[in-house]
């Protein structure tokens, strides 16, 4: 579950607009469907990559800040693959996380809130 979590937040940091003020979180329904779409296609993509063990792929996806980070990385892959063997991958939530104003690695939180308020989610990433 913590490798899937870590594996769609990558993919929303990958598709993150360039205009923020500050870390931010955008639901599935308050995204653009262009947004909705992008995010979603990396993260099926990644997903399926991970059950098939194709590293290259993952590897390929990396930011260059995120390469020096490969061996942790491909470790939760492979502990994945297990767990995703013979399933079917399907997203149920998406979150367009954005911290492109952060100038230094640093923990950080994301706090994502359905429309409704009566959810809310928090993602937190070491040293973003």
């Amino acid at each position: 579950m913590r490798f899937f979590c870590t594996l769609f937040a990558a993919a929303a940091l990958l598709s993150a607009p360039l205009t923020a003020a500050a870390a931010s979180c955008t639901p599935q329904a308050e995204m653009s469907g262009q947004d909705r779409d992008l995010i979603s296609g990396v993260a099926l993509r990644l997903a399926a990559a991970a059950q098939q063990q194709d590293y290259g792929t993952l590897q390929g996806d990396l930011l260059p800040a995120e390469a020096s980070e490969w061996s942790g990385i491909q470790a939760a892959a492979q502990n994945a693959s297990a767990l995703l063997a013979g399933g079917q991958i399907k997203l149920r939530n998406l979150y367009l996380l954005d911290a492109t104003m952060q100038t230094a690695p640093a923990d950080t939180q994301f706090f994502c809130t359905n429309q409704s308020g009566s959810l809310t989610v928090t993602i937190t990433m070491r040293q973003l």
